[in-house]
């Protein structure tokens, strides 16, 4: 972090990282500077944030569909690409999500010419 060279009053306060506490925010007047925010640490003891667990259960749950369904594929006793749990539905993915954001853009953009009055080629 960058100390700022300003000369207003009380900026040196404001701004020294050893007189920061979690409500410092300030614009300083004189040369407009914005003081840094100091860095928010979590206290000890204190539990992970929602997302970062869920994040983190999802992982470890697709880790573990991957890795028990390739080995229940091995003992059938495929092998390669057959591996792959369920390979058509993780191979046609690509396509669905495609098409889906299609049709989903496509109404939006739809609406968008509506209220616009854009005239479709039925109109004309």
């Amino acid at each position: 972090m960058t100390q700022h060279s300003c000369s207003g009053e009380g900026f040196e306060n404001q701004c020294n990282p050893a007189n920061w506490n979690s409500t410092v925010n300030t614009t300083d007047p004189t040369c407009g500077a914005l003081c840094p925010m100091p860095p928010v640490a979590r206290p000890a003891g204190a539990p992970a944030p929602i997302g970062a667990v869920l994040v983190s259960l999802t992982v470890a749950g697709f880790v573990v569909y991957c890795a028990v369904g390739a080995f229940l594929m091995h003992k059938r006793g495929e092998t390669g690409k057959n591996l792959v749990p369920h390979r058509e539905f993780w191979s046609e993915l690509p396509g669905l999500v495609k098409e889906g954001v299609r049709f989903t853009f496509g109404g939006v953009v739809q609406k968008v010419r509506e209220v616009k009055g854009f005239q479709s080629y039925e109109n004309l």
